[in-house]
């Protein structure tokens, strides 16, 4: 189909695919947001390769698990895990309300990665003293997030958390001391 349409009208084809999948991922986030609750997807997310780890000025603190504020905590996977903190990924990220971030679970195990998962944060919040505290360059300040997870798939073991956060052309994945012990 590439040799019958003209340069005009590919760009115009593309333009309007783009904008279905902008349609799209939107409809998506708002549905996860709706929904409350994600269902851990295993693995690890492809942005996360290449990501670097901690990079200078990154922070990301757990408020609180199930209202739990320790850094490790017991779940039962027949329940659904709420997450709150907040995250400043350092001064090349923008902390919009429409950035791409995810919670990354990390087995402590030999086989960690291929035992993790993880999950897309879509509920971002204003963090005013956050930006404040951290000396922020970012223009917006929605460092806050609030996640709802199901986590009936993952096997029994300890997961330390970190936040994915992706940016133009790069990536960072900032570890928490927090970590989730899966039992059953």
């Amino acid at each position: 189909m590439l040799d019958c349409l003209s340069r005009q009208e590919l760009e115009w084809a593309v333009k309007e695919a783009s904008t279905h999948v902008e349609v799209l991922a939107s409809l998506h986030r708002s549905g996860l947001t709706h929904s409350g609750v994600q269902r851990v997807r295993s693995g690890t997310p492809v942005e996360a390769e290449g990501a670097s780890g901690n990079p200078a000025g990154s922070l990301l603190v757990i408020e609180n698990i199930n209202s739990q504020t320790g850094e490790r905590v017991i779940v039962d996977p027949r329940y659904e895990i709420l997450v709150r903190g907040w995250i400043c990924a350092g001064n090349a990220f923008e902390a919009s309300r429409q950035r791409t971030g995810f919670l990354v679970l990390s087995g402590l195990t030999p086989d960690g990665a291929a035992n993790g998962g993880y999950c897309l944060i879509v509920d971002w919040h204003e963090r005013v003293d956050v930006k404040e505290y951290m000396k922020a360059e970012s223009k917006d300040c929605y460092f806050g997030f609030q996640l709802s997870f199901s986590i009936r798939d993952l096997p029994d073991g300890e997961y330390q958390l970190a936040v994915l956060e992706v940016g133009d052309g790069t990536s960072a994945l900032v570890r928490s001391r927090h970590s989730i012990i899966v039992r059953r």
